[in-house]
């Protein structure tokens, strides 16, 4: 009986996820804002749970940086962390300086922490949670 090794998937998964933080960031800048991308890496039942402890669902999330309460305009990923729970959840952390004016507050940059619940589904990882923090 051959053991097939599942190492080289698992690194091409992390690389994928790190791809995934990287271009979602992308999307949000102000200038170059990919609504439609945006969705694309988030379930359906995605939320977002704010510094303040409000939580946003996926379809509210993305409006608010379609019509500019939320807005970026540029950003610094420092780093990025992902860790495997199995060979279809994981977690991702990332921590990126953000410039951005968030609910008609002022413009500033925040060392803004992402950490991410991701699950496979159909063979595309997917961003099921985010909770925000400083770092």
């Amino acid at each position: 009986m051959r053991i097939e090794r599942k190492e080289p998937q698992m690194e091409h998964d992390v690389e994928t996820m790190k791809a995934m933080y990287r271009t979602m960031y992308g999307y949000m800048l102000y200038e170059t804002r990919n609504i439609a991308g945006i969705g694309e890496m988030l379930d359906d039942g995605f939320t977002l749970t704010h510094m303040t402890g409000m939580v946003q669902p996926k379809d509210e999330y993305i409006a608010c940086i379609a019509d500019g309460r939320l807005s970026y305009f540029s950003q610094d990923t420092e780093q990025i962390d992902v860790q495997l729970v199995d060979e279809t959840h994981a977690i991702l952390t990332g921590q990126t300086r953000v410039e951005a004016e968030v609910f008609g507050g002022s413009r500033h940059t925040w060392p803004l922490q992402l950490k991410f619940d991701m699950e496979k589904k159909n063979e595309q990882w997917l961003m099921m949670r985010a909770v925000a923090s400083t770092y």
